[in-house]
């Protein structure tokens, strides 16, 4: 039985200055300054337990928590073609919160029979992320989603001759990155822009492989058949 915490806290602070000159010479050039300021909070707590059983079998089982708070502030300013003075420029300037949380837990079991091998697992994952604009005073509704079935069976069956069949089936998730859900354009470069979707879904991945494998010695062979359907 292992139990583990970490907590992690980081900020980043990034300032640029972008001249930008027109091809055509009629057109003034623009001087364009932006700061950045970012902070993150980041901790795991899990805990997991592994029990042999009999000869052949063991029992696997845990829980994971994840907790993200982030926050980050971007500034914009341009220079006054007249004057010289640098001007915060409120259209491109933007602020933003969210927070992250999964909560998860599985079971896992493996074992063999003769030449015959299994194993069979369920994950089950709750997922809350919420964000803001301070500035705004916009919130964003806690996306809550309907907590997620991910189970997992894997067969195996060994061949005389060094041969061995598998047949395996897995369910999975890959939610949206941060920068895929922010909800504003990001300026930092001004011929490189960027802006996310915070109503992105996670995708869901159901997946089925069939394979062969034969072993010589001095070479082995692996040839798989697979299918995979993918929602969202």
């Amino acid at each position: 039985w292992t139990a583990d915490l970490n907590y992690n806290r980081s900020t980043n602070d990034r300032n640029g200055s972008f001249l930008t000159n027109r091809l055509n010479t009629a057109a003034q050039s623009t001087y364009q300054t932006n700061n950045s300021d970012g902070k993150t909070t980041f901790i795991t707590i899990q805990t997991d337990y592994t029990d042999p059983i009999g000869k052949n079998g063991k029992l696997e089982l845990g829980l994971k928590t994840t907790l993200r708070n982030y926050s980050s502030v971007y500034n914009v300013f341009d220079q006054d073609t007249t004057s010289g003075d640098f001007i915060f420029n409120n259209l491109l300037s933007n602020d933003y919160k969210y927070k992250e949380q999964i909560y998860a837990g599985y079971v896992n079991y493996a074992g063999t029979i003769g030449t015959f091998g299994y194993q069979g697992g369920l994950r089950v994952e709750q997922y809350v992320y919420s964000g803001e604009i301070p500035s705004e005073g916009q919130k964003f509704k806690p996306t809550r989603a309907t907590p997620g079935f991910f189970p997992s069976l894997y067969l195996s069956k060994k061949l005389s001759g060094e041969q061995e069949l598998q047949l395996n089936y897995s369910r999975r998730v890959t939610r949206p990155t941060f920068f895929q859900l922010i909800p504003f354009r990001d300026y930092t470069d001004p011929l490189n822009q960027r802006e996310g979707n915070p109503n992105l879904k996670p995708e869901y991945t159901n997946s089925v492989e069939f394979s062969y494998a034969k072993n010589w010695k001095t070479a082995n062979f692996l040839g798989t058949v697979y299918y995979r359907n993918t929602n969202n």
